[in-house]
C-alpha cells in the first residue's frame, strides 16, 4: 500500500474520481465521458479542482489475456505497444490541462507491461505528474490553515452483480480503516455511503462527538451491451452480455469539499 500527503490551497474544491473508462474497446462512451469532463473543467475558477485516478483508463490487456501474448515476439510487442500508446496519447490529449492536479493514480486490471519494468498505468501517473499508488492508497489532503481530509483509494476486485453488492464490498473496505473519504472504483457502478460513528471528547466532562464518513462507488463509462455484435463471423455478446449481467448506467461522480467546516457532499452523474 502507498501512502501520500497533499497541500492545497484552503478554497472550496471539487474532488473529481476518474477510472474505468476502458478507452480503446468496443463499448466505450469516450464520446460521453468526454463531455462529463469538459463540464467538470469548467468549474474552475470557481472551485479548485483535485482528480483521483481510480484505474482502467485504457483497455491494454484483461488479466486473461495477460499471459497469452509471447513476450519475446517483437512484432506482438510492437504492435499491442503501438495501440496503448496511440490510446494514451488521446488520453492525455484531454487530461492535458490537468496536469498536477491529479492526488494519484491507481492500478487497475487493464494495463499493459512494458519490458523495462513499468507499466501502462504507472506511465499515465508520470505524464500527469502525481504518485502512482498501486492497487490502495492511503493519505491526506490538507488545506492551508484549515481542515485536513484522509482519503482512502482502491481500485477493487471481485465481482459485483448489482449495486447493493458492490455497496457491500464498499462497507467492507470502510470498515478497515478511518478515513474522511473512500473511494472504490473496478464495478463500473456509482454510489454513495455515509456512515456516522460516534466518539466522546473531554476529560472533566464527556462530550459526544459525532463523525461523518463516506464511501463512494466512482463509476465507469463502459457499455455492457452492443448491438450486432459480430465475433468470428458470428453474433456474439461482450462480457456482461454473455454473463448475463444487466445493462448498467454510465456515468462518473462529484465530491464537493468545503475546507472550513470539513464538510463533504457528493454527486453522482448519470
Amino acid at each position: 500500500m502507498e501512502t501520500f500527503s497533499r497541500e492545497v490551497e484552503n478554497v472550496p474544491t471539487l474532488l473529481v474520481p476518474v477510472g474505468d473508462i476502458q478507452y480503446g474497446t468496443e463499448g466505450c462512451r469516450w464520446e460521453e465521458f468526454k463531455e462529463w469532463f469538459a463540464e467538470v473543467l469548467k468549474m474552475e475558477p470557481e472551485y479548485q479542482l483535485l482528480f483521483c485516478g481510480m484505474g482502467d483508463f485504457i483497455d491494454a490487456l484483461r488479466p486473461t489475456e495477460r499471459g497469452l501474448y509471447p513476450r519475446d515476439s517483437e512484432h506482438i510487442k510492437t504492435s499491442l505497444e503501438e495501440k496503448v500508446e496511440n490510446d494514451t496519447e488521446d488520453l492525455m490529449e484531454l487530461f492535458g490541462p490537468t496536469k498536477g492536479k491529479w492526488l494519484f493514480t491507481l492500478r487497475g486490471h487493464h494495463y499493459y507491461d512494458y519490458h523495462d519494468g513499468t507499466t501502462s498505468d504507472s506511465r499515465i501517473a508520470d505524464r500527469l505528474v502525481c504518485p502512482f499508488g498501486g492497487d490502495t492508497i492511503y493519505g491526506t489532503l490538507n488545506f492551508k490553515g484549515a481542515n485536513q481530509y484522509t482519503i482512502f483509494a482502491r481500485h477493487g476486485q471481485g465481482a459485483a452483480s448489482s449495486t447493493a453488492s458492490a455497496i457491500t464490498r464498499l462497507r467492507n473496505q470502510m470498515s478497515g480503516n478511518t478515513a474522511d473519504l473512500n473511494l472504490r472504483g473496478h464495478h463500473h457502478r456509482t454510489g454513495v455511503e455515509k456512515i456516522t460513528t460516534m466518539s466522546l471528547n473531554g476529560r472533566q466532562k464527556a462530550k459526544l462527538i459525532e463523525h461523518d464518513r463516506h464511501g463512494v462507488l466512482t463509476g465507469g463509462w463502459l457499455r455492457g451491451y452492443i448491438e450486432g455484435r459480430i465475433e468470428d463471423g458470428l453474433p456474439t455478446g461482450g462480457y456482461a452480455e454473455r454473463a448475463g449481467l444487466n445493462p448498467i448506467p454510465v456515468g462518473g461522480v462529484k465530491v464537493w469539499m468545503n475546507p472550513q467546516s470539513k464538510g463533504l457532499s457528493v454527486e453522482v452523474t448519470v
